[in-house]
């Protein structure tokens, strides 16, 4: 039953499901009673140029990864290519057309676009174990699946890529034919009970009106909640001698220890994405609970509040540029959106936060409280992604989400569309 309804919660912050194909591949799986498909079949998200596989689906889970149900749990595949859009793999003549970025400002900066290398699939699922190992609630490892049939062309990072595929004059195969070179891809398989993220759920925060639909008090008692369950599973990776992420490029400082790599369940939070962990020491840790304050949270005055509160070395000798952070800036019209009177929410957020990680301390509330809290939260936001027409399953972060509601949001018809949501109480 709990299953069936996270199921529900599901669709409404992602929407419709997104197709994906599978092809010949080879896996390497630690338990194959986990794995749904046949062992030499690898999920894929591509375009074809020859005759199109059948059409299976399923939801997403980030730009590069589908999500299916399998009993009580999610069956995750990350890194099986893109699902949409100009920068799709291609399938030809029995490989896969792809593009390499040398500099990219995600995971090691070496990427293959839409799928993982060997080597950081391998790092990636010894890291997962290890989490699970020293008790954190995180996604299980089922093992990877290897690619072997990828053409890739160099570019420096996304923008290149994009200038190239966007210029009406690319032909890419004419391109391929002329300068590609052959590599070896990867993805992994994993699962877990939730694939809900936390900051997926906090968007409802952001407008006033939230205090018209549910009790503040019960709101700040399941932030406080929320954050002392994410700061304590941030504590059990420091605690076991390994960081849930966060490693220094040339770009400066990378991190997946943020609130998008927190899942969250009716009663339970856990957590995923390993690729960028390694062995933790006192700065990393420092910095990393920095980062679960505010990278990715779109709580009000988030960096600003998370940084004066935990920051208590200086950190001016690092350059700090995660790929999912912004600076502070009013997002919405003001005369509609008054963030001081919901910085109370983000203080409740933050100050369970510092209880989960200092205290090792998971506050306690009601589990009916958690449940309808959740449910409410998910159903506000399925609400408002439609007032403001952005997709469902639409999880770029705070950065693109503040812009779309920022270009709206001075428009009155959107304005009154959230003040008459307002006397809509949520049952």
């Amino acid at each position: 039953m709990v299953y069936k309804k996270l199921e529900e919660y599901i669709v409404k912050l992602r929407g419709e499901k997104t197709p994906y194909f599978l092809l010949q591949g080879q896996t390497k799986l630690n338990d194959p009673s986990y794995y749904p498909f046949q062992k030499d079949m690898l999920p894929v998200q591509c375009t074809f140029q020859d005759e199109t596989p059948e059409t299976l689906s399923g939801y997403t889970s980030g730009e590069r990864s589908i999500i299916l149900p399998q009993n009580n749990y999610w069956f995750k595949a990350k890194g099986i290519g893109i699902p949409s859009g100009v920068s799709q793999p291609i399938f030809k003549g029995g490989k896969l057309f792809s593009y390499f970025l040398s500099n990219a400002r995600v995971g090691s900066g070496k990427i293959i676009w839409g799928f993982s290398s060997y080597e950081e699939a391998k790092e990636e699922l010894f890291w997962m174990q290890k989490a699970n190992e020293i008790g954190v609630p995180a996604s299980r490892p089922i093992g990877l699946g290897i690619y072997n049939n990828i053409v890739v062309m160099d570019f420096e990072n996304r923008r290149s890529l994009f200038q190239y595929l966007n210029d009406e004059k690319t032909d890419v195969f004419i391109d391929f034919s002329k300068k590609h070179r052959e590599m070896m891809g990867a993805c992994v398989f994993c699962r877990g009970t939730s694939d809900i993220r936390v900051d997926e759920i906090l968007y409802p925060f952001m407008f006033p009106t939230i205090r018209k639909i549910l009790e503040t008090r019960d709101c700040e008692a399941y932030l406080m909640w929320l954050g002392s369950s994410c700061g304590y599973n941030l504590r059990l990776h420091h605690d076991g001698g390994m960081t849930h992420g966060t490693r220094q490029r040339r770009i400066g400082l990378i991190t997946n220890s943020h609130l998008a790599n927190h899942t969250l369940g009716e009663l339970n939070t856990g957590t995923t994405d390993y690729h960028l962990s390694g062995e933790v020491n006192s700065k990393l840790k420092k910095l990393e609970l920095i980062f679960l304050s505010y990278v990715m949270n779109p709580l009000p005055y988030a960096k600003s509040l998370g940084m004066k509160r935990f920051q208590d070395w200086g950190i001016s000798d690092f350059s700090i540029q995660e790929t999912t952070s912004i600076p502070y800036r009013d997002y919405i019209n003001g005369y509609f959106y008054d963030e001081n009177k919901l910085i109370n929410f983000t203080k409740a957020f933050m100050k369970g936060l510092e209880k989960g990680y200092y205290r090792r301390k998971i506050l306690n509330i009601d589990e009916k409280q958690k449940k309808n809290m959740l449910y409410k939260l998910v159903d506000l936001k399925h609400k408002l992604w439609k007032i403001y027409n952005i997709p469902q399953g639409l999880q770029r972060g705070v950065r693109y989400i503040k812009a779309i509601i920022s270009s709206k949001s001075v428009q009155k018809p959107y304005i009154e569309k959230i003040n008459k949501l307002a006397y809509k109480k949520i049952d």
